[in-house]
């Protein structure tokens, strides 16, 4: 889910509630890997013979694996998860995001047990950025030409925002301490919807700056922008924030 950003989430979240962890490390890393993008909708027979030359043999090779897995896992026509791609810088394509993925398959326990241990994260945080794929660590899709420099399967700003949306919440449920820690993160670069929360909240991004410091307090304006300002479609009018906040001071 947190892999799925906000416009691939729900296709995420179908890939994992139909091919479980367990499922997945029953197979060999080949083939749960092949599996993943197939059931995805990412491959087609046909895929080796358009990519360039350096690509062919992984590609024909995916789907090798996949066509032995096909009927069991395939989804219907009208339930293929529909991925969103337009937009996205190249580094977050859905299909990168995919490939992280089977490579946290090969080290699951060891990131379970990681993730489970005390925040901060840092045994965690110096695994994920050490995943790495001979393919995937020099090519932003499965179509993609050959890139000059390596690039990183997970960064730093993808990590920290799966700390923040996933792990700490679960981590504060359990640890009180872990809300200290929490309280420390910087916040990230304004992304559109921050844009529009702060805008629509305070008027201006320079009004709002000293809102959004922490990324506690952009986790808490986004949750006010969600809960009130898209569901009211009177353009601010008739909205509920304005009592709540009067009851509350």
């Amino acid at each position: 889910d947190s892999l799925g950003f906000s416009a691939n989430r729900l296709p995420m979240r179908l890939l994992a509630q139909r091919l479980s962890v367990k499922l997945l490390s029953k197979l060999s890393t080949a083939e749960a890997e092949a599996i993943l993008f197939g059931t995805a909708g990412f491959l087609a027979p046909d895929l080796h013979e358009i990519a360039p030359a350096d690509s062919r043999e992984y590609l024909e090779s995916l789907w090798t694996d996949w066509w032995k897995h096909r009927d069991q896992f395939e989804f219907p026509d009208d339930r293929s998860p529909r991925w969103q791609a337009s937009g996205s810088r190249p580094g977050n394509h859905p299909q990168r995001r995919l490939a992280s993925l089977t490579q946290a398959l090969d080290s699951w326990k060891k990131i379970s047990k990681l993730a489970k241990s005390s925040a901060p994260w840092k045994g965690l945080t110096e695994h994920l950025e050490s995943l790495e794929h001979d393919f995937w660590t020099r090519h932003h899709t499965l179509k993609s030409e050959r890139t000059s420099a390596a690039i990183r399967l997970l960064g730093k700003s993808r990590i920290t925002e799966f700390y923040i949306n996933t792990l700490y919440p679960i981590a504060i449920e359990e640890n009180e301490a872990a809300w200290t820690s929490y309280q420390k993160i910087r916040g990230n670069s304004l992304n559109q919807k921050l844009k529009r929360c702060a805008e629509r909240l305070f008027g201006s991004k320079e009004i709002a700056k000293p809102y959004l410091k922490f990324s506690w307090q952009q986790q808490a304006l986004l949750q006010i922008y969600q809960d009130f300002c898209l569901e009211d479609h009177s353009d601010c009018e008739n909205c509920p924030f304005p009592k709540q906040l009067a009851q509350w001071s």
